[in-house]
């Protein structure tokens, strides 16, 4: 199997980003809601619609063509389908970076449980020269979202012993949303 030409000039490939689709993006993105766990159909041996081999999700089969996009098995990579859950369930490669954000958030007013002297100080360090040099390349990891997590929870968690005293970061009441 070989790729088609294409007169495109070929470039580098700089960045790849991933992330996680919401539910509202999958059923966009999906060919075919899936409501069985059967593969085939009883006796005829063929694909069951809504099923986990469901044509429209790619051919299996040499002998059949894709359903959505009529190519044939060595053409078609397959297209996404979903599966519609009673409940929601947490996907367990989140757990630690959920417990972060809940961690770093005011359960009363929701605002971030940070000291706003310790935000002036990261705001300083990201201008001033002469400060302290791990506050300041903390600043710089801001574009990495995990690193701007990490430096976020550090801060809420640095402050936490002067917040729970004056809660400087609280009002007591939820912020408004828009």
């Amino acid at each position: 199997m070989s790729a088609a030409y294409s007169s495109a000039p070929v470039k580098r490939v700089k960045k790849v980003q991933f992330g996680v689709l919401s539910a509202d993006e999958i059923k966009a993105l999906s060919v075919v809601s899936i409501d069985s766990s059967e593969i085939y159909e009883e006796g005829t041996m063929r694909p069951k619609p809504g099923g986990l081999a469901d044509p429209r999700l790619g051919s299996i089969d040499r002998n059949f063509k894709c359903q959505t996009c009529s190519e044939d098995m060595a053409e078609c990579s397959g297209h996404f389908g979903h599966i519609e859950l009673a409940r929601a369930v947490y996907h367990v490669g989140f757990l630690k970076t959920v417990k972060r954000v809940i961690e770093c958030v005011c359960v009363q007013c929701g605002r971030l449980k940070v000291d706003m002297s310790c935000v002036e100080r990261v705001r300083r360090a990201a201008t001033d020269r002469r400060s302290d040099p791990k506050l300041r390349d903390a600043t710089k990891s801001h574009r990495d979202a995990s690193k701007r997590l990490k430096d976020v929870h550090a801060l809420a968690k640095a402050s936490r012993g002067a917040a729970r005293e004056r809660r400087s970061f609280c009002t007591g009441q939820a912020p408004l949303r828009a």
